[in-house]
């Protein structure tokens, strides 16, 4: 019993702690305000003695955030009960004449159009004259301070009486109306105010943004303090008066992409604050142009953090994939070694222990047998070049032994199939007996996947045109079509896309800027002049918005002892770049000059395909790090664009030298496969020459592409 008691005091604790009230007056009756922080949210209240209407929104925002969303309910709670406040043609009062006449006084009250105790009516002498007066008994009435009827029948014309003072009270109430109005409004948004300062508000979430002079629209002058307040994908601002700190406007929920007309436009528009002039509009650019740079900060660290989550969900997709076999291998428990100079006579037989084999990219890239000949122990080695599993079972794949005799790899190993049989083989090492055979397992199709999320730091620039966050994709598919010892043809095949996310400060796409075209009737102006667009071929590589490609290794060298292929590569390249011009209006003054504005800003995409030509050398020592070089030449042509009647031509269609060095580093080697990605580089132009530098720092999902670090199976 004593748990149960425990459980409901904590729970009724945490129920009071959590909600927030503010009760008040207004027209006779008892409104509440609720703020439930657990739940995230507000509460209307209309209590009387037996009955308690309450309605519920849930908030989208939290904290100072819902401010707008919560001032937006309150406005549609009393949209109706303002309405009925509009008119009081149909007035219904009440109150008695006899108690008037005995008391001289009497309470008036208003039945329709809402129930409310309204007036004290009194009867006084004034110069012989018989005098009704009229003071309001509810402060919504206040404006109708010195109503006087004058009316010396009160009992023979009882029901005359009661029409002319309804009627009176009707002019009144109708004249007054929106005075009335503004203290109902007044009334309930003071309410609240008080409430959110003491109950929600957190001011010291808002970050100082700047002090300017504002006119209001009552045509006085204020300096204005203002602070801002960035949650995710929005924002908000506080406008403080510097005379009364008390008083403040929350400006907001404001999306971080709006731009500058949007945004001064409602500032102006959500509680016109601000009369609308010149200098208004200049100071209001002038908060743009400060609270841009926060928004950009905050839209890279959003950029980021969705960039971590989504590496991380693509990572544990690859790393929890169910593990399927290729084959299976079994060593056997002798083989024959073979004088280099005659096969034909059998010379030796070597009796196997044990052997160990380290996978890499498809390749048996060491394989190490331990046995015995004539009573000595021997290890072999497969010092001279690595052995892709296609091979195993290929006669003609052979290593030396001392004392000029060798051996083949089919006579050493059997690769035969499991469940399925293919080359596609986990980077791992495994431990091999004679006669038992050893399941290899599969090497998946994400495994071939890498995705990187790049930062250029040169995108920091606003004078350079590199994305400051790129994401890539590269897909390499091992396939060693043919191998002689040192040497395969088509060694592999690399799939590659890469797109800019964020452009740095000044710029969030990446256009070509052309030159302003000016016409004298802009809305017919078609864009189906191949002289008008046009520009350097560099460009299209410079500005891309998408870089993907497929390349292929036609011929490759196996450096073994330094752990290096030098892959001669060829490749196909697509590339999409933004163009952005000017529309202008041109106009002609009666001077005879022209003046040419701006009638609309147009753009478009263009695609562009090109080749490259390029060597590579892959290091991939057996360690947490990887390297590849590549020196090369490309160049591009600019194919059509997304809008059909669009013709785009280029200039200088001189190649390029492409010189890139990629170092890669697995971050934690023993338990995930991710790690770090540096690219060093660029691309240098022959018809201009022009350079485009690239340093990139990243973070890669899955490098055992790129790293040669198996852990023992």
């Amino acid at each position: 019993m004593r748990k149960i008691y425990l459980l409901f005091f904590v729970l009724t604790t945490t129920i009071v702690y959590c909600q927030e009230t503010s009760d008040f007056e207004l027209i006779d009756k008892t409104f509440q305000y609720q703020f439930n922080k657990a739940t995230n949210e507000f509460t209307i209240c209309q209590i009387s003695k037996t009955e308690r209407n309450c309605t519920i929104y849930h908030l989208k925002n939290e904290d100072a955030f819902a401010l707008p969303e919560m001032q937006s309910h309150i406005t549609a709670y009393y949209k109706d009960l303002k309405e009925t406040l509009r008119s009081y043609d149909s007035l219904e009062i009440e109150f008695s004449t006899t108690t008037l006449l005995n008391k001289k006084k009497d309470t008036v009250y208003i039945k329709q159009p809402i129930k409310v105790k309204a007036f004290l009516i009194e009867l006084t002498k004034a110069n012989n004259d018989t005098i009704y007066s009229l003071k309001p008994l509810n402060s919504i009435f206040k404006p109708l301070d010195s109503i006087k009827i004058k009316y010396s029948e009160i009992v023979s014309k009882d029901a005359e009486f009661k029409l002319k003072l309804k009627q009176t009270l009707i002019d009144s109430l109708n004249n007054k109306k929106d005075d009335i109005l503004k203290i109902v409004t007044q009334t309930y948004t003071d309410e609240f105010n008080s409430f959110y300062k003491r109950k929600i508000a957190k001011s010291e979430d808002y970050t100082y943004l700047a002090t300017e002079e504002f006119t209001l629209s009552n045509d006085s002058t204020e300096k204005i303090i203002w602070l801002h307040l960035i949650k995710k994908n929005i924002f908000y601002l506080k406008a403080i008066s510097e005379k009364d700190e008390k008083s403040f406007k929350i400006y907001g929920p404001l999306k971080t992409d709006i731009g500058e007309s949007e945004f001064v436009q409602r500032i102006f528009e959500q509680y016109n604050q601000f009369a609308k002039v010149n200098s208004n509009d200049l100071t209001l650019e002038k908060i743009f142009a400060l609270i841009k740079s926060p928004l950009e900060n905050n839209s890279k660290k959003e950029s980021k953090k969705f960039q971590k989550e989504m590496v991380a969900a693509v990572a544990d997709s690859i790393e929890n994939i169910e593990t399927t076999y290729s084959g299976r291998i079994i060593l056997k428990k002798e083989f024959k070694l073979y004088p280099t100079g005659n096969e034909n006579k059998i010379e030796k037989t070597f009796k196997v222990d044990s052997a160990t084999i380290s996978f890499f990219n498809n390749r048996a890239d060491n394989i190490a047998i331990v046995g015995r000949l004539d009573g000595k122990s021997y290890v072999l080695l497969n010092n001279l070049y690595s052995l892709p599993l296609r091979e195993f079972n290929n006669p003609s794949q052979t290593n030396g032994f001392p004392n000029k005799y060798k051996y083949h790899y089919n006579d050493v190993f059997d690769y035969v199939p499991d469940l399925k049989y293919n080359y596609a083989v986990k980077s791992e090492e495994i431990q091999l007996l004679p006669e038992k055979p050893v399941k290899i397992r599969e090497r998946k199709l994400m495994d071939y996947f890498t995705g990187i999320f790049f930062s250029d730091f040169l995108g920091l620039n606003n004078n350079n045109t590199n994305g400051l966050i790129v994401a890539e994709a590269q897909m390499r598919f091992p396939l060693h079509l043919r191998n002689y010892k040192f040497f395969t043809l088509l060694d592999n095949i690399t799939i590659h896309a890469s797109a800019n996310l964020f452009s740095g400060f000044a710029n969030s796409n990446r256009k070509i800027e052309l030159a302003d075209i000016n016409s004298t009737s802009p809305e017919s102006f078609v864009e189906n002049d191949p002289f008008r667009f046009k520009t350097d071929n560099f460009n299209l590589l410079l500005n891309n918005n998408i870089d993907a490609g497929i390349r292929a290794s036609i011929a490759t060298l196996e450096w073994k002892g330094a752990s290096t292929f030098v892959h001669l590569r060829y490749g196909l390249r697509f590339l999409r770049t933004g163009v952005e011009y000017n529309l202008n209006e041109s106009l002609t003054t009666e001077d005879g000059s022209t003046i040419n504005t701006l009638f609309e800003k147009r753009d478009f995409q263009i695609f562009s395909v090109g080749q490259e030509l390029e060597t590579n050398f892959e290091i991939r020592p057996q360690s947490n790090i990887g390297a590849d070089l590549t020196i090369g030449l490309n160049w591009f042509g600019a194919t059509g664009t997304n809008k059909n009647d669009i013709k785009f031509n280029t200039t200088n269609n001189s190649p390029n030298i492409k010189v890139m060095a990629n170092l890669y580093a697995l971050t934690n080697p023993n338990n995930r496969k991710s790690g770090l990605f540096f690219r060093l580089g660029g691309h240098y132009d022959l018809g201009n020459y022009d350079l485009y530098p690239q340093i990139m720092v990243g973070y890669a999902t899955n490098l055992t592409s790129f790293v040669n670090r198996v852990q023992s199976k």
